[in-house]
């Protein structure tokens, strides 16, 4: 405000003017909400005569009721929000300290995601239809009958806008951050039970597995990604190019996440020395990595053993980082976020996507390290034991989708090994 004077006749009837404005504008509050008014007049003499009749206006329509408040009374009760920042606060002190997997452990990575799909959608006009906000709504309201009608409404906005439908994985995240925030407010007491919500039946599709790189196509990305070295031989993303070579076959040969692989540092690692065919004449030897505390999503593990070709990759990181003895560097083994890089090498060998659509990333390199484990007719649990995950995941995500053909005559020799029992010498239970 540029000038401000009290009306001469008014106590609580302020008048002032605006700086992009020639016009006299009033003003009064009443209970702490302020009542505003343009005079139209750019003489103040005329402005106080326009004001006080307004003002008088106003002072009916108090002694009335009939004042227009355009105030909705604020709930008090505790909304999404308010148990999304203490789910938050939960796990970003789980992931500082560094918890074992015994406890509710999640990165910092994960709290940010779950923080955007319950507080801050990343595309809030398409996320929440109708300026509908998750946030803003009292936990005790949330039920199934608003879960399935906010699902409805936002396929139905897209559907109008001839948006592509939100996809079944997306509602399961923000379907996850609500249900944390859910159970946060039935620890403090705000709600009684967490509802459920439920899915339609039907809706245990079986999984199209995961996007991975077959061996043909391992094979022209490790390729591509030397001939990426001799091309940015002499320019400043040299480094960067063979660092990144290096990632991708450290990553392919470990089956690392790639959280993981961001906490790897050069004392976690060990060189062992492996039997391909222990028991064997024809038994070679070969090294391999042993990485143990491994940090990542599920806390901190003990130990993975990787393949040979991982050992390589290690060695040359060591060489160009000039590390001598590893085993007392506390140095990250990795130090770039190669993504843009690799995502570039993906478009220019046409890899980016598989045959079914799906998008490929360096999380890929995870999911082709254990399609290769399974084609290699390694045991499930083996995979799973090794890869911090369950059995079910394997079979469910890899081993069935893939759909693993049997050799013939590989059966046919483990029939022979077998030996029929009769039905009189099987335990029954009945």
């Amino acid at each position: 405000m540029s000038d401000k004077t009290r009306h001469p006749d008014y106590r609580k009837l302020h008048l002032y003017t605006r700086p992009n404005s020639s016009y006299w504008w009033c003003q009064f509050f009443h209970k702490s909400k302020p009542f505003r008014a343009t005079t139209k007049q750019s003489d103040l003499a005329k402005a106080y005569e326009v004001a006080g009749e307004w003002y008088e206006g106003k002072l009916g329509e108090i002694q009335n009721g009939t004042l227009p408040t355009n105030s909705k009374k604020k709930s008090t009760k505790p909304t999404i929000k308010d148990a999304s920042i203490i789910a938050i606060n939960d796990l970003r002190a789980s992931a500082e300290n560094q918890e074992h997997s015994k406890e509710y452990y999640r990165s910092v990575v994960m709290v940010t995601g779950k923080y955007i799909s319950i507080t801050q959608p990343k595309d809030a006009k398409e996320l929440i239809p109708g300026k509908i906000y998750w946030g803003d709504i009292p936990c005790d309201e949330v039920t199934n009958a608003m879960w399935k009608d906010f699902k409805r409404k936002i396929q139905q906005e897209r559907k109008d806008q001839g948006v592509k439908p939100l996809a079944k994985r997306t509602f399961h995240q923000i379907r996850n951050a609500l249900n944390l925030c859910l159970r946060v407010a039935e620890d403090k007491e705000w709600i009684d039970k967490v509802p459920k919500f439920r899915e339609p039946r039907g809706s245990n599709q079986v999984t199209a597995g995961r996007a991975w790189f077959e061996p043909k196509e391992q094979t022209r990305l490790l390729s591509a990604l030397n001939d990426n070295i001799q091309e940015l031989e002499k320019t400043r993303h040299h480094q960067s190019s063979m660092e990144l070579r290096d990632y991708v076959e450290f990553m392919l040969f470990s089956g690392l996440r790639v959280g993981e692989s961001r906490n790897v540092e050069f004392r976690d690692v060990e060189i062992v020395y492996t039997k391909t065919k222990p028991g064997e004449s024809t038994a070679s030897t070969k090294r391999a990595l042993l990485i143990k505390n491994i940090v990542g999503k599920r806390g901190v593990a003990y130990e993975c053993l990787t393949r040979p070709e991982a050992a390589e990759a290690f060695d040359r990181i060591k060489k160009r980082r000039c590390i001598k003895n590893h085993q007392h560097c506390e140095e990250p083994v990795f130090l770039e976020n190669h993504r843009t890089g690799f995502n570039a090498i993906l478009m220019r060998l046409r890899l980016k996507q598989d045959r079914q659509g799906r998008r490929r990333d360096f999380v890929s390199l995870r999911h082709s390290y254990i399609c290769n484990m399974i084609r290699n007719r390694v045991s499930v649990f083996l995979i799973a034991t090794n890869c911090r995950t369950s059995v079910d995941i394997i079979e469910k995500h890899y081993a069935a989708p893939m759909k693993v053909s049997l050799n013939a005559a590989q059966l046919l020799q483990e029939m022979d090994k077998t030996e029929l029992v009769h039905d009189s010498a099987v335990n029954k239970l009945f």
